[in-house]
């Protein structure tokens, strides 16, 4: 890589940096999404700018640049994390958590602290490069048979061939999505196409292959609470808020599970909680508005609404302020 190319670079990344300081500041998760996917594409512009100019993006693109021992594999490892939380953010049902921000701020300072370093010792390279070597020993070693020179460059040869079959093995690895990122992307495809049932053997997959993840329980708690499962959810939800206590979207699932159960005390127990946790999550207070409008609190109830904004709770709400009455419970929650 030249000083053109990385001087190119950084001026790219510059591009990103608004993006990326946004992602310090608590804001709507619509927001979040639209830097994630724009400190993305800044990044990808530098990363490109590394190589001279190149089609690549994405996955191919880090393994290119890995390739070449342009980056880390640390700073491979930081960009595909990057990468996975834009990917994420791209969806219209994913609520970008506070893990993808750190990826994306992770990866952009990886990157940056290694442009700058290169660049500042840019000017000391050329002179290093040039200079003599001692060989005091190179007098005393006599000249190598004809037979023994081709056997060493034989050996030389295939130590070369291992060597580059060892780092391209190590970048795949680097650049692979785990096999428990796999499944968990796979699951919410599965699940956002409406495909339930099979979304449950991917999410029950991805809890072997990580245990300590919320994630996948969460999902399988969602999906047996829509399919009527109720002690399915319940197991699943619990789990979920154990490995994960202040999980925002955890504590929320368990007050609609509660809201389903007809428990509204403990409902608006639980959304407070998730809301706690997850300040300005607005299906937590759209579902709090409708736990407190079956419990007659309807002023609080109205409060919350408005907070919420209008949403797939406003139909379990708006009625019950408008007639004044306590929703009979075990009514199904509007999605």
């Amino acid at each position: 890589m030249n000083a053109a190319d990385r001087r190119a670079a950084l001026a790219a990344l510059e591009q990103a940096r608004p993006a990326i300081v946004r992602l310090e500041v608590d804001r709507h998760p619509e927001d979040v999404a639209a830097d994630l996917i724009e400190g993305w594409s800044a990044v990808e512009t530098a990363l490109r700018s590394l190589l001279g100019g190149s089609a690549l993006s994405g996955q191919p693109l880090v393994h290119e640049l890995r390739q070449r021992q342009l980056i880390s594999i640390d700073q491979a490892h930081t960009l595909v994390r990057f990468l996975d939380a834009r990917t994420r953010a791209s969806r219209t049902d994913y609520r970008p958590t506070p893990a993808d921000a750190e990826a994306a701020r992770d990866a952009f300072g990886s990157l940056e602290s290694s442009l700058a370093a290169g660049s500042a010792g840019s000017a000391a390279a050329p002179a290093a490069a040039y200079a003599a070597s001692p060989e005091p020993l190179a007098a005393t070693i006599p000249p190598a048979a004809p037979a023994e020179r081709r056997r060493r460059s034989w050996l030389v040869v295939a130590g070369a061939v291992l060597l580059l079959a060892a780092i391209g093995l190590a970048a795949l690895l680097v650049v692979r999505p785990s096999a428990y990122e796999q499944a968990m992307a796979s699951g919410r495809e599965l699940f956002g196409s409406g495909s339930p049932n099979a979304a449950v053997g991917q999410f029950t997959r991805a809890a072997r292959e990580n245990p300590e993840a919320a994630a996948p329980h969460l999902y399988l708690g969602r999906i047996a609470r829509d399919q009527g499962d109720l002690v399915t959810a319940t197991r699943e939800i619990t789990r979920a808020i154990e490995l994960e206590p202040t999980n925002g979207d955890a504590l929320r699932e368990m007050g609609s599970l509660q809201l389903v159960r007809g428990d509204n005390n403990l409902a608006r127990n639980f959304y407070v909680r998730a809301i706690q946790a997850k300040p300005g999550d607005r299906p937590s207070m759209g579902y709090l508005s409708c736990a407190l409008a079956r419990l007659g609190r309807f002023q609080e109830a109205q409060s919350f609404l408005q907070r919420a904004g209008d949403g797939p709770w406003s139909a379990c709400t708006v009625p019950l302020l408008q007639q004044g009455m306590i929703q009979q419970p075990g009514a199904a929650i509007p999605r």
